[in-house]
């Protein structure tokens, strides 16, 4: 895969979302660039109402590219990188991995089945932790990021304090639109939410 096309899918989403938007290194598309505190980072920032979110972008062309984007996500939100924009120091509140397909609520380029709707899926859609429907691969690879973040939580004391997740959409609360919103499925130590951005 080409780094155009990653830059590609970068623009697509930066198009989609609505708020301040950051890129970690110069760009023809016009956006301002962020500093960061150490040599991996991830690929966007962006501020939406004062919410502040570090984006990992992967072009979905296959799903080993996706999967890379799982780890990264992870690191990163590890590691607990400072980002200077707008002239300030910014920390993330979430960390999330996005795709050209997030427009359509998933990552991968594939997906085509939803997870079966069920008394306790329908319960958390209820409550705001999970959206009313989510794709199969999507759902796997999210519990799994999150699975690996309790892994560095219990075994390696790290004090998860931010949101580790997706950048899907509004599509899998409303499939009908009209227009579909970001929205972030996330997770911080133990408690799921959904947030549209």
């Amino acid at each position: 895969m080409a780094k155009v096309d990653e830059e590609k899918v970068k623009a697509f989403l930066s198009n989609w979302i609505q708020g301040k938007i950051f890129w970690e290194k110069k760009n023809d598309y016009g956006y301002p660039v962020f500093q960061c505190d150490t040599a991996e980072r991830p690929d966007m920032l962006i501020l939406v109402n004062g919410f502040p979110v570090a984006v990992e972008v992967k072009h979905a062309v296959n799903s080993s590219n996706v999967l890379d984007g799982v780890a990264q996500v992870l690191r990163s939100a590890r590691d607990g990188l400072t980002f200077y924009a707008d002239h300030r120091e910014i920390k993330p509140e979430a960390y999330v991995l996005a795709t050209q397909h997030s427009i359509r609520g998933c990552l991968f380029d594939f997906e085509k089945k939803k997870i079966p709707s069920s008394e306790g899926r329908d319960y958390a859609a209820r409550m705001g932790e999970i959206p009313n429907t989510e794709y199969r691969y999507t759902f796997q690879a999210l519990r799994s990021l999150w699975r690996f973040a309790e892994y560095e939580r219990d075994v390696h004391s790290w004090n998860w304090n931010v949101g580790v997740g997706f950048l899907l959409s509004t599509a899998l609360n409303n499939p009908e639109g009209p227009v579909f919103s970001p929205l972030i499925q996330a997770k911080i130590n133990k408690q799921q939410y959904i947030k549209v951005i």
